[in-house]
């Protein structure tokens, strides 16, 4: 099942085995491709996840202590203060732009061949960034 890229091997592993998956690399890996487990997990059930794992102190290291990053009762005050920033009216002023982005990617992937491979995570991290 070696695949050229993580995404492709962790899309086909979701494919066989569904949307909640355990297995072992270097450590216990599970992966959750259901988005609202995903949104449960990130969101509402902080107190029974962690993010105390070895990628998460990567990434912190980089983008500090943040919402991403960020753990337990800190996260959740870090997050009541942020609140305001993810209001209907605040996110609608993106409407536009998101649009916009959003059509010339359809675009783009509507111009590649049928065999041309989407590099679904390069797109998504352009879009996001």
């Amino acid at each position: 099942m070696l695949r050229e890229s993580l995404p492709e091997l962790l899309l086909d592993l979701a494919l066989e085995y569904g949307d909640v998956m355990r297995f072992r690399d270097f450590s216990l890996i599970y992966s959750v491709t259901n988005p609202e487990f995903v949104r449960e997990i990130r969101t509402q059930a902080y107190p029974k996840y962690t993010k105390n794992t070895i990628e998460d102190r990567v990434i912190a290291r980089t983008l500090g202590n943040g919402l991403v990053t960020n753990d337990g009762e800190d996260w959740a005050c870090q997050r009541r203060l942020m609140q305001p920033v993810f209001s209907s009216r605040t996110i609608n002023s993106f409407d536009t732009s998101i649009n916009k982005l959003t059509a010339q990617i359809a675009k783009e992937w509507d111009a590649k061949a049928s065999s041309d491979t989407v590099w679904l995570d390069r797109d998504m991290s352009r879009f996001t960034f």
